[in-house]
């Protein structure tokens, strides 16, 4: 939107002047639910950098110097078809001006080509940062380590929010720092920043009071919190923690029970909001609401799967297992032992696609102690397994898993099965 200018709304409606595909690209990107229109997730992929190609076209022509410079913050929390568009856009030849710029975790891979640079920042140097405390009132009081390889504007940002409230001998670690600055937050102040944490982004007052059941103090303690630097209020009214990583500290230092119970009532607001299934998912998750959480897990991964989001597809599949595990012990499905079955199954088709065939064998090879001797699920394992070790180039062991897998099927009277694991066979040994 901020590269083309253009409203959602006018978007969706006439794709405002973009091609066929970069239309479908925009719908793909902006429509809640992805269209079951017989499009492979190549297809999708290729549309969705088609839509981002328009805008970048778009964003072009507007600028005034010809230029324009595409900035990605937290790369490493952006969805997956998302990244993979930026990853497209940078790896194509350049016939565009403009230089796209991310930032993401050490670890993350963006899939970007090898062309394009990538540096590590280190911080502020020692002598930068005391040179900035100069000039605050509680900037004589702060002790840092001179010989620290750098330091993080916003671990200078904490520390000095933190001498101002009256605190001495900060922490080193940023993440220690922020979770004593939360910890000595008022009762009220500290529910609520813990329940925005729980909804998200852009919660309104409404919500917020609903989750905690209490609205008795929010609007003070909403201010207390924008005050303290952690909650701003988005345009839209609605409210947002100013850091990402605040709110990852945050729900790392949350008590079990509390998480659980808060997720369990932003899942039912959820529900009257119409939020997205994704978000439903992860309410269900961290609620602990086996059966619901099942349910929205297997949905969520079924629309990455059409969008070709492999990671989204892969996480809520892993997610579902973990759940499907626990009810073993603790009974609440009626056959969670089927439900492991299921899940370990679809899993490993999933880490098959990404190519992960380590972890997909053993995911499969516990599906395969679950089935039972015969029967199409037994069946459809042993051709996950056969093309696990065919990925893995072991020819003989890929024949005897997939000649196991039609024998099965037969005996099942699957035939369908039976053709389509005929025809992997034959194009195996051809």
């Amino acid at each position: 939107m901020e590269l083309s200018g253009t409203s959602v709304e006018a978007l969706l409606a006439d794709g405002a002047g973009s091609s066929t595909d970069a239309t479908r690209g925009l719908s793909d990107i902006f429509e809640d639910s992805p269209r079951v229109d017989g499009r492979s997730p190549a297809e999708r992929r290729r549309v969705r950098a088609d839509a981002l190609r328009w805008a970048l076209g778009r964003g072009l022509r507007r600028a005034s110097s010809g230029r324009v410079v595409l900035c990605v913050d937290e790369l490493h929390r952006v969805d997956g078809p998302s990244s993979t568009a930026f990853a497209d856009l940078v790896g194509e030849p350049k016939t565009h001006n403009a230089l796209v710029v991310a930032t993401h975790n050490p670890g993350f891979d963006p899939g970007w080509s090898g062309s394009a640079s990538a540096r590590v920042l280190s911080g502020l140097p020692f002598g930068v940062v005391t040179t900035l405390l100069k000039g605050h009132p509680a900037g004589p009081r702060v002790r840092l380590d001179e010989h620290a390889r750098g330091f993080l504007p916003l671990y200078v940002d904490q520390v000095l929010r933190y001498l101002g409230e009256g605190g001495s001998d900060p922490p080193q670690r940023l993440a220690d720092l922020i979770a004593l600055r939360v910890d000595t937050l008022a009762p009220s102040s500290r529910r609520a920043l813990q329940a925005l944490c729980v909804v998200g982004n852009g919660a309104r007052t409404a919500t917020l009071g609903e989750v905690l059941q209490n609205k008795d103090g929010l609007d003070q303690a909403l201010e207390e919190l924008g005050r303290a630097g952690m909650v701003a209020r988005d345009p839209q009214g609605g409210y947002r923690t100013t850091h990402p990583l605040l709110r990852d500290v945050v729900l790392a230092g949350m008590p079990a029970g509390v998480r659980r119970d808060l997720n369990r009532r932003a899942l039912t607001a959820s529900e009257k909001l119409n939020t997205p299934v994704e978000a439903r998912a992860q309410h269900a998750y961290y609620s602990g609401e086996s059966f619901e959480a099942l349910l929205l897990l297997e949905q969520t991964a079924d629309r990455a799967a059409l969008r070709g989001d492999i990671e989204g597809e892969v996480l809520a599949l892993r997610r579902a297992l973990e759940m499907a595990r626990q009810e073993i012990s603790r009974g609440e499905l009626d056959d969670p032992l089927r439900a492991v079955l299921i899940f370990s199954r679809k899993l490993g088709d999933s880490l098959i696609r990404a190519g992960n065939f380590a972890d997909a064998e053993g995911v499969l090879q516990e599906a395969l102690d679950l089935a039972g001797p015969t029967g199409t699920d037994r069946a459809r394992v042993l051709s996950a397994l056969a093309q696990v070790a065919h990925g893995r180039q072991r020819a003989k062991e890929a024949v005897g898993y997939i000649e196991q897998a039609i024998e099965t099927a037969r005996q099942s009277g699957a035939h369908d099965l039976v053709s389509a694991f005929t025809n992997k066979r034959r194009a195996w040994v051809s």
